[in-house]
């Protein structure tokens, strides 16, 4: 993305071509066809790895001086609010439709505990508490060799040979941090002449291919390699699709915003969808079904989105307040 003052708008495309795949990769029913999942795992090797990296540079680019209870207080009104809202609707929701509705996430009345430490709600919810720990890391890490030495701390810390607990996502955070400090690595330098020359940015498809036909299979000694290459993939076609002035601004540039709203309740909004599909038997039509849950994923949680963030409760909400 192109800078106008704090602004890349490639790393909103590319955080907005994300949302999308995160919505699509959720949807991954047992009748699903061998491309269906395919597709999935291809989606699977770098769609967090990219949330993450993104997320990295944004911090980098907007860092200003603060202290760190008013840095922390900032991410959790961003994060750790709406995700406890979200988590208290989720889990009210399954339990009122106990029986009627069928989830991938059972909940009990003590679900309302366990999230205060666990994504009870639901296990996509995992990238939240992982995120806070990130950021709640990375204000100590003061000047470029501090962060680099994070970088390389993280790397170590991915093939660490010690299984993390479940709890307050500490697995996910050892198995992610290197990506989020990539991104903050990344933005020490230019963005934009990485991505400068058009012809080069065709080489990354191609990267990842490659690197996903020869390593998506061997376990997660390659995992950070495709991931990578699918970071430098989106990346590349965010710079292209930045040039589409239409589709960026009315559709790209509003999905990023949203970005974090899809995120947290684009699986209560697919849940619906997928029981109004099955009372009508559409299992049978996947790709019709596919695509009425996978849209019902997306838009329904962009127009709760722009319908309540006016209000001041709303914002609370978003995490926007």
């Amino acid at each position: 993305m192109e800078k106008n003052q704090q602004r890349i708008y490639s790393l909103d495309i590319a955080k907005a071509l994300c949302i999308v795949l995160v919505v699509v990769g959720h949807f991954n029913p047992d009748n699903a066809p061998a491309w269906w999942k395919c597709i999935n795992q291809i989606i699977y090797s770098f769609h967090m790895p990219l949330f993450l990296f993104v997320s990295g540079y944004v911090y980098r680019h907007t860092l200003r001086k603060q202290s760190y209870s008013a840095f922390m207080e900032k991410k959790c009104r961003r994060l750790a609010v709406p995700y406890l809202i979200t988590s208290a609707i989720i889990i009210s929701i399954k339990l009122l439709s106990h029986g009627n509705v069928q989830t991938s996430s059972p909940v009990t009345p003590f679900s309302f505990v366990e999230m205060l430490y666990l994504p009870a709600a639901g296990y996509f919810l995992w990238f939240v508490w992982a995120l806070l720990l990130m950021f709640a890391i990375v204000w100590f890490a003061k000047g470029k060799k501090a962060r680099m030495a994070l970088l390389v701390a993280s790397v170590a810390l991915y093939y660490l040979p010690i299984d993390f607990p479940d709890l307050f996502c500490l697995r996910q955070f050892k198995m992610m941090m290197l990506y989020f400090m990539m991104g903050v690595v990344s933005a020490e330098s230019d963005l934009k002449k990485i991505f400068s020359c058009a012809w080069a940015n065709i080489v990354y498809i191609p990267l990842f291919g490659f690197a996903f036909y020869l390593w998506a299979d061997m376990g997660d000694n390659y995992v950070p390699i495709v991931a990578v290459t699918g970071i430098l993939m989106v990346l590349a076609i965010a710079k292209w699709l930045e040039k589409l002035q239409f589709v960026k601004h009315s559709i790209l540039l509003p999905l990023s915003a949203a970005s974090y709203t899809i995120y947290l309740y684009h699986t209560t909004f697919m849940g619906f969808a997928k029981a109004f599909c099955a009372k009508l038997h559409l299992a049978a039509h996947f790709e019709l079904e596919a695509c009425l849950v996978v849209l019902c994923g997306v838009v329904c949680p962009l127009l709760l989105h722009w319908a309540i963030k006016r209000f001041k409760v709303g914002k609370i909400m978003l995490g926007l307040g």
